[in-house]
């Protein structure tokens, strides 16, 4: 019980010396522990709380919000709803010049402050639903038990986008297009195609997407291959990323169909890789 009532003086001792600190709040929201040796109208002199006999600090006013004393009361260095110093009230005053520079600098961190909330709190676009053209250009390769062939592939057309709320970057997304194949010489195949997918848009310059291609073939030239015996229809899927802007897309994609359309009595396999460039209004 003698141990207790000896050790009680100094576990008081060190919650006190805990306490007996001044806490320095700076505009944006960092703190210092230290022993504030000096409050000016334009400066702030203190020492390390750690090292309260090292050397003496120094902060600009404009850049303190709030010092909370080592005794619990508080003092407000800059008002972070300070207003702007114009032309008509500086002419006003009666402050020497170098009292007046941290207003205006103060001023000028709560706007930088302000827009940096701003943006936080800014919707990520002006509306929910989008629509614009939509062109690719890649290379594909079809993969099949007679043999592979392989060529560039182009395609224009429309998307339309809905994004589930202003404030979110999650959306969806679909699109039709005109796909033309250009595998080789003797085999050229165009088909429609629909495209159903996901899209993440958050606040940075990026996207990403990933869905599912349906194809039906249109307009076939090919040696050997009749259109009309070409009726299945092309299912796979796509994902890309690219550069973003809130219309603007640039980006590229991998693609991979179930089946083809080259020969419905074969297990075809297609993939390939396109630049996609798109502008939704």
């Amino acid at each position: 019980m003698k141990k207790i009532y000896f050790c009680l003086p100094a576990i008081l001792t060190s919650v006190l010396q805990l306490s007996a600190q001044d806490i320095i709040t700076k505009c944006n929201g960092e703190e210092i522990e230290a022993k504030v040796a000096e409050i000016g109208d334009t400066q702030i002199k203190y020492r390390k709380y750690e090292n309260a006999q090292g050397p003496l600090y120094t902060l600009p006013a404009s850049e303190v919000f709030l010092i909370r004393f080592e005794d619990g009361t508080r003092e407000v260095v800059t008002p972070l709803d300070a207003p702007a110093v114009t032309p008509a009230t500086a002419a006003e005053t009666t402050e020497t010049e170098s009292s007046t520079t941290a207003p205006a600098a103060a001023n000028e961190n709560y706007a930088q402050i302000n827009r940096s909330v701003k943006k936080t709190k800014e919707p990520l676009r002006d509306k929910h639903f989008h629509i614009g053209p939509c062109a690719e250009f890649g290379y594909a390769a079809i993969t099949s038990k007679s043999g592979n062939i392989s060529g560039p592939v182009c395609s224009a057309g429309v998307i339309a986008e809905y994004m589930f709320d202003k404030m979110s970057p999650h959306g969806a997304g679909a699109g039709i297009s005109y796909d033309m194949y250009m595998f080789e010489e003797d085999f050229d195949l165009n088909c429609m195609n629909m495209d159903l997918y996901y899209v993440y848009r958050p606040r940075g310059r990026w996207n990403c997407f990933a869905g599912f291609k349906f194809g039906i073939p249109v307009k076939s030239e090919a040696s050997g291959v009749d259109l009309k015996t070409v009726t299945n229809t092309a299912v796979g899927i796509e994902m890309g990323a690219g550069w973003a802007t809130r219309h603007f897309d640039l980006g590229a994609a991998i693609f991979m169909n179930f089946n083809s359309t080259l020969d419905i009595s074969e297990s075809n396999r297609m993939v390939g890789v396109k630049l996609r460039i798109a502008y939704r209004f």
